[in-house]
């Protein structure tokens, strides 16, 4: 994993894209500037992050 500033072409060209928050958790992103990230759908690796956090609240609880 790398935290860097990227430029909309990669964004553009990228497989997956996802945000994270206190809030919205894990938020895959499928479209930015109307061009269709990935397959306009939530990717393997977003999903299995998204799987994993949920995971991780219900522990907790």
């Amino acid at each position: 994993m790398e935290e860097r500033n990227i430029s909309k072409e990669e964004l553009y060209e990228a497989k997956e894209v996802f945000m994270c928050s206190t809030t919205k958790r894990i938020l895959p992103i499928i479209k930015v500037d109307e061009i269709k990230i990935g397959n306009e759908y939530p990717g393997e690796i977003t999903t299995d992050l998204y799987k994993k956090f949920l995971s991780l609240e219900e522990v907790n609880y």
